[in-house]
């Protein structure tokens, strides 16, 4: 998830989510909820250093997975 989430900002998130909110989205988007937009627009909001919007990607990210994980374990096939 880490090496994921890397890559994906080496590969220009805070660029999209930039161009996003240029394009009139806001956080209150639905679109914009989901992980990684939250954080990066906490980043351009002043309420995260960029190293902890992308710390908290991270760690939003790999909470998802263990929930899916759970949830994936009730069913045997």
């Amino acid at each position: 998830i880490n090496r994921r989430v890397d890559l994906l900002v080496e590969e220009g998130l805070f660029d999209e989510v930039e161009e996003l909110l240029e394009r009139g989205l806001t956080e209150e988007d639905i679109s914009m909820k989901g992980i990684g937009y939250k954080e990066i627009i906490g980043f351009f909001d002043g309420i995260y250093t960029e190293e902890e919007a992308i710390d908290l990607i991270k760690k939003n990210s790999r909470h998802l997975a263990k929930r899916q994980l759970t949830w994936f374990r009730r069913y045997e096939d």
